[in-house]
């Protein structure tokens, strides 16, 4: 009966300690723990849905690839997702769990500066918009791309995804 009671305690406790973890870990630091080549599903915040397989991950932003096209998804942007692993963290700062990997590219702006001059298309989620243009620039917190004669720019935190075709049409 005393055991039991013991073993009841150290069980409330540890529940307690992985709910605590729990807390800490970002979308970001489950994201990152994606191994390339994992199929994920994710629901975006203009309510379009995105499949794919993993080409590289970072704390904000994940990169897919399909059979036609790249499609970089910013974190900000993802509604939900499937397919992710669980992670926790040793101390403040390093999940363990899944080994993180080393993204291949370190942000969404490395991953667009491959782009300048292709036509790719940046879907906006409120309002829902799709613009497909040239990509003519791309800022700390932004990008713009030439639509038609126009050249429109749009605020990074707006933008939902960016379907950047694996080869040119």
């Amino acid at each position: 009966m005393v055991q039991a009671e013991q073993d009841v305690e150290v069980h409330e406790e540890a529940r307690e300690l992985a709910l605590a973890e729990m807390a800490a870990v970002t979308l970001g630091d489950r994201i990152t723990a994606l191994g390339p080549g994992a199929t994920v599903t994710a629901t975006i915040t203009d309510a379009s849905t995105v499949k794919g397989v993993v080409e590289s991950c970072a704390p904000d932003h994940l990169l897919l690839v399909d059979d036609r096209e790249r499609i970089l998804l910013p974190v900000h942007a993802i509604a939900s997702i499937t397919g992710l692993p669980r992670v926790m963290h040793e101390d403040a700062t390093t999940p363990i769990g899944s080994p993180i990997r080393p993204p291949i590219h370190s942000t969404w702006r490395s991953v667009l500066r491959e782009c300048f001059a292709r036509m790719i298309q940046v879907r906006l989620a409120s309002p829902a918009r799709t613009i497909t243009g040239a990509l003519t620039w791309v800022g700390n917190d932004h990008l713009s791309l030439r639509d038609g004669r126009d050249e429109v720019t749009c605020s990074w935190p707006a933008v939902c995804a960016v379907r950047i075709p694996l080869v040119d049409s």
